[in-house]
């Protein structure tokens, strides 16, 4: 096997944006490895168990990465991720919403409708995680996530909050 790349993701199936990226960019060249926080990717870099963690540059928590002496940047790039979407259990959107769960990188994208105070809004660390926590709490919640986790999920699109979206990532490597 090939290179072997960290990042965000789930062991058995491509759901989160990051995995989608890497799977679609370096294909059968590499050995995906999904960790469940960017911060244990990180780790496994820096522990030398795998060669790369590649991380998108919307993670609000990737200056530490950028600034760590440890790591070095050996790669920024472009690529289009899934559609990000609105989601819930149910056929059509609850009258009323009590819950939203999201990933911290998709908090700008909330439809202005779901702004409200009263809305608690919880913060997961992916979106298939929204997925699953939105599966485990149904009642009045959504969710943002993406068409993959969503359609796996299978969970009904309410509204596509970003179509065709580019996302900058960035390639760490650590250095020797």
């Amino acid at each position: 096997m090939g290179k072997k790349i960290a990042t965000l993701g789930d062991t058995k199936h491509i759901l989160t944006c990051s995995l989608y990226v890497v799977h679609k960019r370096y294909d059968s060249q590499i050995e995906r490895i999904p960790f469940s926080s960017f911060e244990k990717a990180i780790d496994a870099l820096k522990k030398g168990e795998v060669d790369s963690c590649i991380v998108p540059c919307a993670y609000p928590q990737i200056t530490n990465f950028i600034t760590d002496l440890q790591l070095e940047i050996t790669e920024i790039f472009l690529e289009t991720i899934p559609n990000l979407v609105l989601v819930g259990i149910n056929k059509t959107k609850p009258k009323s919403i009590n819950r939203l769960f999201l990933h911290p990188a998709t908090e700008s994208i909330i439809p202005n409708f779901l702004k409200d105070a009263f809305i608690e809004k919880i913060f997961v660390s992916s979106n298939s995680e929204a997925c699953r926590k939105l599966k485990e709490n149904p009642k009045n919640s959504i969710a943002i996530t993406n068409e993959l986790a969503s359609n796996h999920y299978q969970l009904y699109l309410y509204d596509t909050l970003r179509t065709k979206m580019k996302m900058p990532f960035i390639a760490f490597s650590r250095i020797n």
